[in-house]
């Protein structure tokens, strides 16, 4: 991810949990990126179409947290949509009114 220097962020919608799941689970690893929804396109990082968001970021700088990164970017490219959010709660996701 921070060898390419860019990627994509998205917010996803309620109807979206099968997408969620395809991310949470390493068991649907191989699912990732297969759902006509994704425009693959090079140069810019893989992009979702759906949700309530979606951006093309170029990143701009890793902070190391000890197990984890955090990674903050520039959004070069952003699409919103209505609709509820899909979060995830207390090992679940749920829906939030819009």
């Amino acid at each position: 991810l921070l060898a390419a220097g860019a990627c994509g962020v998205a917010i996803l919608a309620d109807g979206d949990e099968a997408e969620a799941l395809r991310f949470a689970s390493p068991a649907q690893a191989h699912e990732r990126f297969t759902d006509e929804r994704w425009d693959l396109a090079r140069p810019s990082a893989p992009r979702l179409h759906a949700g309530l968001t979606s951006a093309a970021c170029v990143i701009d700088q890793a902070i190391d947290a000890g197990g984890h990164t955090i990674v903050l970017v520039t959004a070069t490219h952003l699409t919103v949509r209505p609709g509820a959010p899909l979060v995830a709660y207390d090992r679940g996701l749920r829906t939030l009114s819009a």
